[in-house]
């Protein structure tokens, strides 16, 4: 479909009047927002852009779709702050059709020469493997802001074309972290580790993406020892990791059986009050278990409030490669 057509009517897959489910019904969005629409005779636009991104936000998409299409009904004007949600709702279905025809509403209403809803475009054509769409809409204005770029090159390196991720990295004026982090992230992806490395060396200045970009890279390759010294590395430069960075760290002493350096973390995570959600929990979990200490990974387990199926797969799996089979079985049971 050729996203510069102007029609108005909305593809949903939804039927027209049919409300969401229950299971995704709109008394799940927060409550304010919900009370205003359910008040508001005529919702103006504030109002519809607050029940969208909502939902969007409350991981509800097809709901927001389904709002915008009553939106489109009611003859309420959408603005520029209507559509980046919406190209995310598209993204996170892989909703081909209503993004391509929620593309065509913005050509309609004169916004897409928009920053946020330009590199909303590219994201959303990029997660449908459009990549010379989402370089059309990337070339729709002789100048473009940081992020476009950012999401442009991010989109080449996601489907392994290098060059041309290289090509718009080299001649861009002016970087921000995020594209650095773009390019250390992607070189990593690809199993390209001495190029994400070299990017990473490069770097004016790094954050916790990027340390962690680089450690998950090495850990991806196999290089385990590698990774653990960059995490060294950030120690000497008085860099406080952030719970990702400590979740990959604690991922490359399970490989390499470095107890005392994961018990280090453990004790670095207790003394700065670092929550212990189910990420952490379950990278200390399973840290414990690999390098045999079950009853450190039982007591971990046993501390995390928030556990999620992969927690339960952690010290099950521990449990069960750690010789306790019936505690494994009684532990899934």
């Amino acid at each position: 479909m050729n996203p510069t057509t102007t029609t108005t009517e909305l593809p949903c897959h939804l039927p027209p009047e049919t409300p969401p489910t229950s299971k995704s019904s709109p008394k799940t969005i927060p409550g304010l927002f919900n009370t205003s629409f359910q008040s508001s005779p005529k919702p103006n636009v504030f109002v519809w852009n607050s029940m969208i991104k909502g939902f969007v936000d409350n991981d509800q998409p097809l709901n927001a779709i389904y709002f915008y299409q009553k939106m489109v009904g009611s003859n309420s004007k959408p603005n520029k702050y209507t559509y980046p949600p919406l190209f995310k709702a598209c993204t996170l279905m892989g909703s081909v059709e209503e993004g391509v025809q929620i593309h065509t509403h913005v050509v309609k209403h004169g916004l897409r020469g928009d920053g946020h809803i330009r590199s909303a475009r590219i994201r959303m054509y990029v997660s449908f493997g459009w990549i010379s769409e989402a370089r059309k809409v990337f070339d729709e204005r002789a100048e473009s802001d940081v992020v476009c770029w950012n999401a442009m090159i991010d989109g080449y390196m996601k489907h392994g074309d290098v060059d041309g991720a290289r090509g718009m990295f080299e001649a861009m004026t002016e970087k921000n972290i995020v594209t650095w982090n773009v390019m250390v992230s992607g070189f990593a992806r690809l199993g390209m580790i001495e190029e994400a490395r070299e990017c990473f060396d490069q770097m004016p200045e790094k954050d916790d993406i990027s340390w962690s970009a680089i450690i998950d890279g090495y850990n991806g390759g196999g290089y385990f020892k590698e990774a653990l010294e960059i995490f060294r590395e950030m120690k000497r430069e008085k860099v406080r990791p952030g719970k990702f960075v400590l979740s990959s760290v604690l991922a490359s002493c399970a490989n390499v059986g470095a107890l005392e350096q994961g018990r280090w973390i453990h004790a670095y995570i207790e003394r700065n009050s670092i929550p212990l959600d189910s990420v952490l929990g379950t990278s200390l979990v399973d840290m414990y278990a690999q390098c045999g200490r079950v009853d450190l990974a039982w007591e971990v387990f046993e501390k995390t409030k928030e556990k999620e199926v992969f927690t339960w797969n952690a010290i099950i799996g521990g449990l069960a490669v750690n010789g306790h089979a019936h505690d494994a079985i009684e532990a899934f049971l």
